[in-house]
């Protein structure tokens, strides 16, 4: 890949806007093998979905083998595990082989995919590990919530005249106006801690020294003073990806709407025209996830590029660790 069309200079930082534009210049210079990994890693999504249906349809079917479930349900979560790692090795490829370019260290896919693959479950301990911190910081948030608001009503003596219909207006204003601010804050402070934790995969596909949890933290480190700008550099591309999203979500309900009112709900085509209708909504949202998923991935490459070269002078860096991987 040329560097004039989308490997930046290492030791110049990116605009905003820079970043953006070199994520989708990455994705079509590369957009074939990007496009193919993509698909690949969708698939593997699909694989503990397509057991689990078939595992089902067994059980309807035979009506029997009931005490067999105590064995196949493990054995199903363990194949979702490695699928979801799979899923995510893939994804943390696109973005291997994005940063390769932006440092003009072009990596063939195989090297590439060989590094990667050696860290699936590295990967699945990364994404779980940021679940449950969302997770966590989600129900404080709602347990703080509560106990504020169980709190405020006990130290008011509950609300006035409200067996009466008699409420007291300045103070629900008052109540309204403070639920606004928390959501406000709620929702800035998510956004933050979203941007934080972005791309905490990247220092792990990419760096070999590092660990699942160490990746966490080291992505978390070169975010420090830099969240707002990473976080409307995700804002833009969402918004740019957002109409493609909507013609998509748009010709699915069209689809269902005609079949709903051409077909007579108790003619016997309808529930297999229901059935069609529905597996090309599923195709297609299969399809925008396959499309998209390749662009979110150069984007973050372009960010952790960027934050490193902000912060380490990414050029001198990568000479003097000469990259041993």
């Amino acid at each position: 890949m040329a560097q004039s069309a989308s490997s930046p200079n290492p030791m110049q930082p990116l605009s905003v806007g820079d970043v953006v534009t070199t994520g989708f210049r990455l994705y079509g210079a590369q957009a074939k093998p990007f496009l193919l990994i993509s698909l690949i890693a969708t698939l593997w999504v699909l694989v503990p979905f397509v057991v689990a249906f078939a595992i089902a349809l067994f059980y309807v079917v035979t009506q029997d083998y009931y005490a067999f479930l105590g064995l196949l349900i493990p054995a199903w979560i363990v194949l979702l595990l490695y699928c979801l790692g799979k899923y995510l090795a893939n994804s943390a490829l696109i973005s291997r082989l994005s940063f390769k370019e932006l440092i003009n260290q072009p990596e063939s896919l195989t090297e590439a995919r060989r590094y990667t693959r050696s860290r699936v479950w590295s990967f699945l301990l990364v994404a779980l590990a940021v679940t449950l911190i969302f997770l966590g910081i989600t129900i404080a948030f709602y347990l703080a919530i509560a106990v504020l608001g169980f709190g405020a009503i006990a130290a008011l003596g509950g609300f006035p005249g409200i067996a009466t219909g008699d409420t007291n207006p300045t103070l629900a204003i008052i109540l309204v106006l403070l639920f606004i601010l928390i959501l406000i804050a709620a929702l800035v402070f998510f956004g933050w801690l979203s941007a934080r934790l972005s791309a905490v995969e990247l220092p792990l596909a990419v760096e070999p020294e590092t660990t699942a949890l160490q990746s966490i933290s080291r992505f978390w480190e070169l975010t420090k003073g830099n969240a707002w700008r990473v976080l409307l550099i995700l804002l833009i591309t969402f918004c740019i990806t957002l109409p493609i999203q909507l013609i998509a979500q748009f010709l699915s309900t069209t689809a269902q709407v005609i079949v709903t009112a051409m077909v007579p709900q108790e003619s016997a085509p309808a529930a297999a025209l229901q059935v069609l209708t529905l597996l090309l909504v599923y195709m297609m949202s299969f399809a925008l996830g396959i499309a998209l998923l390749p662009l979110w991935q150069t984007v973050k490459a372009t960010i952790y590029f960027d934050l490193r070269n902000r912060r380490e002078g990414l050029g001198l860096q990568l000479r003097d660790r000469g990259l041993k991987e």
